[in-house]
């Protein structure tokens, strides 16, 4: 079931992110609506996907200038740090693949989402550059396995927090929709599925989106 006839108002709110979410010139994801840009941004509010869909959805072409400096963003980090190895990006960055001052530069619980985003992009749109990411991750998690993945790591992956939790291990099992090893993706959905906790918000929002996207229940809103 698909609900209908708020095309107005879904058009205002894509207007708006566009305008306060956006920054001009660079076409950066902001951190918040007066504040950020190419000097301070949060890779994991970077949503190519969704973004195809706006400017599908309201024709306005400059959507895909957001869809490129985010995966132009991203190839800098591969080049500068240990993202080109791991596929881990950092919570916040600047736009040019350096460390913005005053934040973390690790994957913790800002970037754990990035995987799910990605993955939302190569499901929907195939987009080349979510699956050579995407691949990265599906091949450092592949190694580390399925239940023993953990709540941080830098980008060269060194572990950060030695506990797990479903915000990782779920965006984790989104990106091994592409994994070519048959028993890890089998290993991250069951994984996935056992990490239920209801009592948590974020880690509850995550799993569930996760597991939509990997059960094919999550597709494009506009088809």
């Amino acid at each position: 079931m698909k609900w209908g006839g708020y095309r107005e108002d879904a058009v205002r709110l894509v207007e708006s992110i566009w305008q306060h979410q956006i920054e001009p010139g660079t076409y950066i994801v902001k951190g918040g609506d007066h504040w950020g840009g190419a000097e301070v941004t949060n890779p994991s509010y970077f949503a190519p996907g969704y973004y195809k869909i706006f400017q599908q959805y309201t024709g306005n072409p400059e959507w895909s200038r957001v869809v490129d400096a985010g995966y132009e963003m991203i190839a800098r980090l591969n080049e500068k740090t240990g993202a080109g190895r791991t596929g881990l990006l950092p919570d916040w960055t600047r736009a040019d693949g350096e460390p913005a001052p005053g934040f973390r530069f690790d994957y913790t619980y800002d970037a754990c989402r990035v995987p799910l985003r990605l993955a939302m992009d190569a499901v929907w749109f195939g987009d080349r550059r979510a699956l050579a990411q995407l691949e990265r991750m599906n091949n450092f998690f592949a190694g580390i396995g399925a239940g023993k993945i953990k709540a941080g790591y830098t980008l060269d992956g060194q572990v950060v927090h030695d506990w797990s939790d479903v915000c990782f291990t779920g965006p984790a099992g989104a990106a091994a929709l592409f994994a070519t090893d048959q028993e890890y993706r089998r290993e991250i959905w069951e994984q996935t599925v056992a990490m239920d906790n209801p009592e948590a918000y974020y880690q509850s929002s995550l799993r569930l989106l996760s597991l939509l996207l990997m059960s094919g229940n999550l597709g494009n809103p506009l088809e």
